[in-house]
């Protein structure tokens, strides 16, 4: 073979036939490497690219405290539900914006709408608004009022529970057992009972 292969470069033909056949090798590599490459997406490329120019984000998140629930419930922005089971049914139901709750009472009496803040009540309808002073009666106003509240418990020891997807608070002071339910970020419920009425009070927050 090797002898052939000296005799084809004295040949001016031989020569020419191993020309060719380098060029040949050329172009074959060129294509393979041409096919290789076109099996990459566009797509692709720009994941490649995102993945190596964008730094990975980070997955763990900073635990919010329960002080720091606490707060975004005295002061945040909240739709809520409070249902009070005793010798009747009463439901509130409404939103908290800038510490001002409206919504509405359902009770044995019918039902109202009205406008609360820390001062003072007002009764909403159709005649305009009206200062009203029955919204708890037969039921214990100082628990509605989270400032107040949190700062009664913040000053006694819990006990606490952990499930996967919650933190469970219990209380027991002045004749009443209360329980706080928090999420990853949020108080959501707040259970307080005492001999046979039972106040439920839920939060479902605005982003």
């Amino acid at each position: 073979m090797k002898n052939k292969f000296e005799e084809w470069k004295k040949d001016p033909k031989g020569k020419s036939k191993i020309q060719f056949s380098g060029y040949m090798i050329f172009f074959l590599f060129i294509i393979a490497l041409v096919v290789i490459t076109g099996n990459y997406k566009a797509e692709d490329i720009a994941i490649i690219n995102d993945e190596k120019q964008s730094p990975k984000e980070e997955t763990n998140e900073t635990p919010t405290s329960y002080l720091e629930k606490e707060q975004l419930l005295i002061n945040g922005e909240y739709d809520y539900t409070f249902t009070i089971t005793g010798e009747e049914k009463i439901i509130f139901t409404g939103e908290c914006r800038d510490k001002i709750r409206t919504g509405f009472k359902q009770s044995e009496d019918g039902i109202i709408k009205y406008r609360e803040n820390k001062d003072d009540v007002v009764l909403l309808n159709v005649k305009g608004e009206e200062s009203y002073s029955g919204l708890y009666d037969n039921l214990d106003r100082k628990l509605f009022d989270f400032d107040n509240l949190f700062n009664l418990l913040n000053r006694e020891n819990a006990t606490i529970d952990k499930t996967t997807n919650s933190i469970i608070y219990t209380y027991h002071l002045e004749e009443y057992d209360y329980i706080v339910k928090t999420g990853t970020k949020t108080i959501d419920e707040i259970d307080i009972s005492k001999d046979n009425i039972e106040y439920i009070f839920t939060f479902t927050y605005r982003q």
